[in-house]
Parts: structure tokens; sequence; C-alpha cells
């Protein structure tokens, strides 16, 4: 790892638990989405609402997809671990896609 994607990572994390901890998780992920992907859509564009709404409307949907296929035991089930890694690479795959998309390294 070079050293800004260090500094990328560390700030990432600060930024992260300090969401966590306030409840606003999603929505620092909104921002980074909003600053890093739409920065060319002006703050007073209708399209940013949509946008947002969209983003937002994502989030419920697997987490309330999760809340309702995840086995209610504490324990994690081989279930859980086979949705859990479903979601995480379809959500990795759109990652490369953006990345490609946008030109980020």
């Amino acid at each position: 790892m070079n050293k800004r994607d260090a500094v990328i990572t560390l700030v990432s994390a600060v930024i992260n638990k300090a969401a966590v901890e306030s409840g606003s998780i999603i929505l620092s992920g909104w921002i980074v989405a909003r600053t890093g992907l739409y920065k060319h859509i002006p703050d007073n564009d209708p399209r940013l609402i949509d946008l947002r709404d969209a983003y937002m409307g994502g989030a419920q949907h697997l987490f309330a997809t999760m809340m309702s296929v995840l086995a209610p035991e504490d324990d994690v089930t081989p279930g859980d671990e086979r949705i859990m890694e479903g979601i995480f690479q379809e959500l990795e795959n759109w990652a490369v896609y953006m990345r490609r998309k946008h030109n980020i390294v």
C-alpha cells in the first residue's frame, strides 16, 4: 500500500467510526458518493434528491432483507455466511464497475 492509500484508509476508518457512533454511516456514504461521483451536479439540481433517495432506498432494502433472511440465532449459521458472501460479492462487483466507470484507481 502506498502512502496515499494508507492515508485514505486511515482517514476513512476515523470517519466511519465517527459515523457509526453517531448513527449516520449510511448518510456518510451518501456524502462521499455526492462529493466524489456526483460533484458535477449542481446543489440545486432536483436529480440530487432522486439520487439520494435511490441511495438510501438501496441501503434500506439491503438492511431489511438481511434482517428478514438471516437466522434469528445469536450464532452465525452457514446459511448466514452464504448470504453475506453473496452480498459482499455483489457489492464488490459494483465497486469495481464504479471505479472503472469513474476512472478511480
